[in-house]
């Protein structure tokens, strides 16, 4: 289970996504503002500041992210 804490535009709030992270979080990346959690289904949870990836804009990158399949994620200062 994934916990977080702060000021909630930066991901300090796990709110809307708290289901998704109540269990097979393998791990947890971020950018200066977002979170990205993955679970052992190779889905990919995100939260925070959309402009450092924190919501999945397109329609086909939030299709991939809850479809699944990731091993990995990788991420700089600004996105993931």
């Amino acid at each position: 289970q994934v916990f977080a804490w702060g000021d909630a535009r930066r991901g300090g709030s796990t709110s809307l996504v708290a289901g998704q992270l109540s269990s097979g979080v393998l791990s947890v990346h971020s950018t200066d503002s977002a979170f990205a959690a993955l679970k052992d289904t190779g889905q990919v949870v995100i939260w925070g500041d959309t402009r450092f990836g924190g919501h999945a804009e397109r329609e086909d990158v939030a299709a991939a992210l809850a479809a699944g399949g990731f091993e990995e994620v990788k991420a700089n200062s600004r996105a993931f």
